[in-house]
């Protein structure tokens, strides 16, 4: 019995780590061959063993988690402690040095089998997510695509905080359905840890809470939604709050996610017409904040040229986040052969995800899903566009263009059935 209802995503896991096994080995991509892609004074920094992390950002949150296990102190892209990021990468990869270092191997190769054990449970997750909210064939559906599809393939091989922020988010995303279908404390306050660790990697997230809070005074009214609202809160207050403590106690600041601000001034440049460099040029000589900068900019802009900059910070921006499956840039020189295919896969995903939020809004399920997709999509469209960003949200697009897929191989068998039946 367990076998015939669990065969398929056996096979699906299996598939998953075959795939993720294949790019571990050969390890293609430019981000991890060729060192002459990253800034020079990061080479002349670190040398061409720069291409093991997988990414500019990656070497940042690797040597800031080698800084920290060395030094003791947390400091992105600094010789001092800083806040410039929210802390959950560079602690997961110092977790991961210490226990490298227990066993004596690489703590970039350990993290990278992390990474793939938190890719492959990514597809786990979603399967059961899928199952609990539409049925079980739409978790199977649900799991298959996600395996197949590019990105986590390219991304679990750095030390970006793609590959663990989006299994911690589909973790957490499981115990709110659980929480919400069940009603049991434990999972609310789970589900509130969890969430508020995933924000600690990911704070663009925090909005989204805002669907969960609608829908947990929907159904169970405002008396016993209080009760669940501190039971959520236990986690913001362990795991947000131990981060406030820090700031205040380290850098004598109230600092609650994170002090970067240059994603939003960076954010400010409509299809990118102008100069970036001399814009920035103009952000020094000015004396001001990227973020004084960046508003000024933003409200000079819609003072302007509205409908320019009304467009880019909702359709352009949204573009995109989807334009192509993100991380594809640093295949498609060497493997332009599987571009079609992987932009397809890509793009079908996205349709049959608007195919669910068109034809079947009428379902509380799909409209918590678009809900939620679209605050996120506006809390992003706030700063710098990127594809890696629309990547973060795609387990959710996921989702619903299982749930229509279902719907359609359904009426399909049943058309087919019924067909066999009359003749």
């Amino acid at each position: 019995m367990y076998l015939k209802k669990y065969g398929p995503l056996i096979f699906i896991i299996f598939v998953s780590i075959i795939l993720h096994m294949i790019f571990l080995i050969k390890n293609p991509g430019i981000s991890y061959n060729d060192p002459t892609v990253y800034p020079f004074e990061m080479r002349e920094a670190y040398g061409d063993s720069i291409i093991k992390y997988g990414g500019y950002d990656g070497v940042n949150y690797g040597k800031a988690a080698e800084q920290l296990v060395s030094e003791g102190f947390l400091g992105f892209d600094s010789e001092e402690p800083n806040a410039y990021v929210t802390p959950g990468q560079p602690l997961y990869l110092a977790v991961n040095i210490l226990i490298s270092n227990v066993f004596g191997v690489d703590y970039i190769f350990f993290t990278k089998v992390f990474n793939l054990i938190f890719s492959v449970g990514t597809v786990v997750l979603l399967y059961f997510i899928g199952s609990i909210l539409f049925n079980h064939f739409t978790g199977l559906i649900t799991g298959l695509i996600y395996a197949l599809y590019f990105p986590p393939l390219h991304f679990f091989r750095s030390l970006l905080s793609e590959t663990p922020s989006i299994f911690l988010f589909c973790l957490s995303f499981l115990f709110l359905v659980l929480a919400i279908k069940r009603d049991k404390g434990i999972y609310h306050i789970v589900f509130g840890i969890i969430f508020s660790i995933t924000i600690m990697f990911r704070p663009v997230v925090a909005p989204m809470i805002f669907v969960p809070i609608f829908v947990v005074i929907t159904k169970f009214g405002v008396k016993k939604s209080f009760i669940i609202g501190i039971q959520w809160l236990i986690g913001p207050v362990l795991v947000i709050g131990s981060w406030v403590i820090r700031n205040a106690v380290v850098l004598n600041s109230f600092i609650l996610l994170s002090t970067q601000e240059n994603p939003f001034f960076a954010g400010t440049f409509p299809y990118f017409i102008e100069d970036y460099n001399k814009v920035y040029q103009q952000l020094i000589e000015s004396g001001l904040s990227p973020n004084e900068f960046g508003k000024l900019r933003l409200i000079n802009g819609l003072e302007t040229n509205p409908i320019l900059w009304i467009s880019w910070y909702t359709i352009g921006k949204t573009m995109y986040l989807f334009r192509r499956p993100s991380g594809w840039t640093d295949y498609w020189n060497l493997y332009s052969e599987f571009t079609t295919l992987f932009y397809s896969y890509h793009f079908l995903i996205l349709l049959f995800s608007i195919l669910a939020v068109f034809l079947l809004w009428k379902q509380k399920t799909i409209k918590c899903l678009a809900f939620t997709i679209l605050i996120y999509i506006c809390a992003s469209n706030i700063f710098i566009v990127d594809e890696r960003y629309g990547f973060f949200v795609m387990p959710l697009i996921t989702l619903l263009c299982s749930f229509s897929l279902s719907l359609i191989i359904n009426k399909v068998y049943s058309f087919l059935v019924s067909k066999n039946q009359l003749v």
